[in-house]
């Protein structure tokens, strides 16, 4: 979270896999971002999540944080094998130059390998009624 804070895209990275741990990274989009960006997510990868990271960083104001809440009264933990799934309310607020804030809400699900930290290998998100959530801001900046 303090990636998002602090607006540092090499924390931000430091939360995946990368190719030297085995999994590659999957990112499961939320249904109506599915259709809203045909063809966005079939080589969505960690260069995907570079620009799309890069390019929220470069909307917002230097001295404003992006803020991420996940929900800790909502979220949820289980151990598979190796893995962890990790489930979670969250919402991310984008202050931009305008003075207007993008927001967006939904429900992510993680499954993370510890690799000296865990790391994340699948992300699915999820959308909440009609809320655009965290698929449609990597969809509209990548």
């Amino acid at each position: 979270m303090n990636s998002f804070k602090d607006k540092d895209v090499v924390n931000y990275l430091n939360s995946f896999v990368t190719e030297n741990a085995g999994r590659d990274f999957i990112f499961l989009p939320s249904s109506a971002s599915s259709l809203r960006f045909p063809g966005l997510w079939e080589d969505w990868n960690i260069d995907s999540e570079t620009r799309y990271f890069n390019s929220i960083k470069s909307s917002v104001p230097p001295e404003q944080p992006i803020t991420l809440v996940l929900s800790e009264s909502l979220e949820s933990f289980s151990f598979t094998g190796d893995s962890l799934r990790y489930f979670s309310d969250y919402s991310v607020s984008i202050p931009q130059t305008d003075g207007s804030i993008l927001y967006y809400e939904g429900n992510l699900e993680f499954k993370m390998i510890n690799l000296n930290n865990w790391m994340i290998y699948y992300w699915k998100d999820n959308a909440i009624e009609d809320i655009p959530s965290w698929s449609d801001l990597k969809g509209s900046n990548n």
